[in-house]
């Protein structure tokens, strides 16, 4: 698996351990489902006063109709991911939760095999 990144500058002025919590959990989850052999890819940049954490993998088995489920608890699209021993199915639920309580949104897209989440958030916010 390849992780290939395109880091632009994306200043913020946050709860850095609330935001570490959700990027951690947002890379994990794309390392732990990215198709074999393939990439994740990391971006960051900053837009209208507001910075933008995308995080892309390659998936075989999702639809545009399973992005309203992703942070559901437990949620799982297929057995063999509810049957993982490593993922108790909370991580994109506390990712959503956590983007809340900073002020942000977390929204996902489809295109073709690549899903990506995306945190956006105000670049100040009220701490």
């Amino acid at each position: 698996l390849a992780v290939e990144t395109d880091l632009q500058p994306a200043p913020i002025h946050s709860d850095h351990i609330l935001l570490s919590q959700a990027i951690g959990n947002l890379l994990d989850n794309a390392l732990a489902y990215a198709a074999p052999d393939s990439a994740v890819w990391v971006r960051t940049s900053e837009a209208d006063g507001h910075c933008v954490f995308e995080v892309s993998n390659t998936t075989t088995s999702l639809q545009e109709a399973d992005l309203a489920q992703l942070t559901q608890r437990f949620w799982r699209k297929d057995v063999a991911r509810s049957e993982a021993v490593l993922h108790a199915g909370l991580g994109l639920t506390l990712v959503e939760q956590l983007t809340q309580c900073l002020g942000g949104e977390l929204s996902f897209s489809l295109e073709g095999n690549v899903l990506t989440a995306r945190i956006d958030l105000p670049a100040t916010q009220n701490l």
